[in-house]
């Protein structure tokens, strides 16, 4: 959205991260990118305009609106060694003026990307980066939504569905995804939250994405990005969470690099041989650990890093591993 640039730019951060890392695991890990709104999308969707216009906005307005929340769109297909096009299409598509948050819609785009792949991968995950919660559903009720302009009640007064506050949709499309096998991680940049104070008449809030409970203006963010991260495969709700500009970078890097194997393949070499086998990264000995806690174990062709080991090939970087009988 063009948040991303607007007042800050948390664009550059995001954008080094995702080249750096997705650079560094290319050999490894097949990448792709969506994003939301779809840039190069000039169609606007008559059916939307038609629930934007039932709530009582003019239809030029409707238009821009519809226009802004164009559905997220996959830009560069899953492969490996695909870090240029992933970094090429970030930088041809910049945030800009009137684009708004269809998260729901991102996600779907995703989900229908990674299920049509052949691979035999035992993992499919989306990274899900967002400066903003979800929006763009224009089957939302603008006098009752909550809100996610900053302007006191513009979606009410102005009926402004668009920026209505989509949660539930979403949350239950990152659940449809993780029955589908597709697990979800969550980077929520809560840069800039409101200020929490006391609710105003009628038990509202002014500030954008805000609720009030129990009297009190209360963010919604937090909630909803841990929402959707337990929707997404974390029992605790965790998603990696950004307050300031100086986190982006690091924030990005570990949730991207998170996604880097620590399970790999040695079906060439007998098992009857694994008694002699000595594990390098990056030119250090791993101890071997049967407790499988920290270092490694191997059986029926199978290598696997556990603990820190598992965390240090994890971190954004490139990595050399060996394996060898001695």
């Amino acid at each position: 959205s063009y948040s991303m640039i607007n007042t800050e730019d948390r664009w550059s951060p995001a954008l080094r991260a995702i080249s750096q890392v997705t650079q560094a695991l290319e050999a490894e890990v097949s990448f792709g990118l969506t994003l939301f709104p779809d840039p190069t999308s000039n169609n606007v969707d008559s059916t939307e305009v038609n629930m934007c216009q039932s709530w009582g906005r003019d239809l030029y307005n409707c238009q821009e609106d519809v226009s802004a929340c164009s559905p997220g769109r996959v830009l560069v297909q899953t492969e490996v060694n695909n870090s240029f096009s992933v970094r090429e299409a970030l930088n041809n598509y910049p945030p800009v003026p009137n684009q708004a948050t269809p998260t729901y819609s991102a996600l779907q785009a995703a989900s229908e990307a990674l299920l049509m792949e052949q691979s035999d991968s035992a993992e499919k995950v989306v990274i899900l980066v967002t400066d903003g919660m979800p929006g763009c559903n224009f089957q939302n009720n603008p006098t009752t939504c909550t809100c996610l302009t900053s302007a006191p009640f513009f979606c009410e007064f102005d009926n402004f569905a668009g920026m209505c506050l989509d949660d539930n949709r979403t949350v239950q499309e990152v659940t449809r995804l993780t029955g589908l096998g597709i697990k979800t991680i969550v980077v929520g940049m809560t840069i800039g939250l409101p200020t929490e104070g006391p609710c105003i008449s009628n038990n509202e809030c002014a500030s954008g994405g805000q609720a009030c409970m129990n009297g009190g203006c209360v963010n919604l963010a937090p909630s909803v990005l841990s929402n959707m991260a337990r929707a997404g495969g974390d029992p605790n709700g965790q998603y990696y969470s950004v307050d300031n500009l100086n986190e982006i970078e690091a924030q990005i890097t570990r949730a991207t690099a998170s996604v880097a194997p620590c399970v790999f393949d040695i079906a060439d070499i007998p098992e009857a041989l694994y008694d002699r086998l000595v594990v390098y990264l990056d030119g250090d000995v791993v101890p071997k650990d049967e407790n499988r806690m920290n270092g490694w174990w191997a059986e029926r062709g199978v290598l696997e890093f556990y603990g820190n080991t598992c965390d240090s090939v994890r971190d954004g970087m490139s990595h050399r591993i060996a394996a060898r009988c001695e």
